[in-house]
Formats: C-alpha cells, structure tokens, sequence
C-alpha cells in the first residue's frame, strides 16, 4: 500500500522510506519499488531486536511512472 500512496503524491526525483516486515512479499515490493527508483537500499537498526522481522526500505530518485518494456 505504501508504493502506491508514494506513486500518487510523489515528485520525479522524490525518496521513499518505509518500514516493512520481512514475509512472502517482501522480494515482491523490493523488485517494484526497484524498478521506480534510482536506488534501493534495505537496513535494519542497531536498536531493532535480532528476532524482529522489522527491516526499514529507503527508496531514492523516483523515477516516475514508467513502465517496463517487453
């Protein structure tokens, strides 16, 4: 849900950052949101227990709306 909020209100050049948790969708969302920004970067906090599924996404350069092409 968070990448389309950000595809509807943000700027070409915009940043992203969202906590997610790691699950089934999480290589789903990293391909999607790879594919509109210039550069994806995944970290988890030193204060973030080692048990927690918690990972934080910062998304940089949106790209716009493009598509790809097949």
């Amino acid at each position: 849900k968070a990448l389309e909020i950000a595809k509807s209100v943000l700027v070409k050049r915009g940043n992203l950052f969202i906590k997610v948790f790691q699950g089934d969708l999480l290589g789903r969302l990293l391909t999607d949101i790879k594919i509109k920004f210039s550069l994806v970067r995944l970290f988890k906090p030193r204060a973030s227990r080692p048990e927690s599924a918690e990972i934080y996404i910062l998304a940089l350069g949106y790209l716009g709306n493009r598509q790809l092409k097949r």
